[in-house]
């Protein structure tokens, strides 16, 4: 739950957890106790971490928000919101480029789109541990692996890497092609894990035209432009 868009936010709401886990619930907690509320802590509590009541303010306004239009306010409210977002995007479209559609300007290139997602969980504090568990968590953001690809359109088998190292250079000892005599596997693998196909020439040509110093300029000068159109249209 959370504040109506035009409160300002910010966002607030309950948090739930599966029953092994209760016991660890940071508190305290309103109980009832002989017919009045009081607060108690559960028998394992990792204690206070914030208010406990959490933004208090915020969940009145949502409160209040959802009273007045009801059942059916809530969804013509939602569609309307929806309705214009997207009539002020079309409307922004010559002054502010959307990242989705930079992105699909690019060849081969997709953005990830957000869903729902049930995560399990293995515990490796033992690394003899394999097994993954359901903690009843959620999350919103879509993986990316041969099932997105597909699911965008993409070769499933195409380019995917996961990157191990977040230093921005050619690494040109390390980055190399299969078939070179110095290329070393497990030394690539350490900067970007290989997640489909095996042969690195698109990678190595972007990273060389990454390495243009001439190209960064013209990004940068090009981004700028977007964020003056974007400060002169606020």
């Amino acid at each position: 739950m959370r504040a109506a868009p035009t409160c300002g936010g910010p966002g607030a709401g309950a948090v739930g957890c599966k029953d092994f886990l209760r016991k660890y619930m940071p508190g305290p907690l309103v109980v009832e106790k002989d017919g009045r509320l009081a607060f108690d802590y559960p028998e394992k509590s990792i204690g206070r971490v914030k208010l406990f009541y959490g933004n208090f303010d915020v969940c009145i306004k949502a409160l209040t928000y959802v009273l007045t239009l009801g059942r059916a306010g809530i969804p013509e409210a939602a569609m309307n919101a929806v309705l214009n977002a997207n009539y002020m995007r079309v409307k922004l479209a010559e002054k502010f480029t959307m990242a989705y559609d930079l992105i699909r300007g690019i060849p081969q290139m997709m953005g990830l789109r957000t869903q729902f997602v049930h995560l399990w969980v293995c515990d490796q504090t033992e690394k003899s541990n394999d097994t993954f568990e359901d903690y009843g968590l959620f999350t919103q953001v879509e993986q990316l692996n041969k099932t997105a690809l597909k699911a965008h359109g993409l070769d499933k088998s195409g380019h995917l890497y996961k990157v191990n190292s977040f230093d921005f250079h050619r690494f040109e000892e390390t980055i190399k092609l299969t078939d070179d005599p110095d290329y070393n596997q497990a030394a690539f693998e350490g900067m970007l894990e290989i997640k489909g196909d095996s042969d690195h020439t698109k990678l190595i040509e972007m990273l060389d035209e990454g390495a243009d110093s001439s190209l960064i300029a013209e990004i940068v000068r090009f981004v700028f432009r977007g964020f003056a159109r974007a400060g002169a249209v606020g």
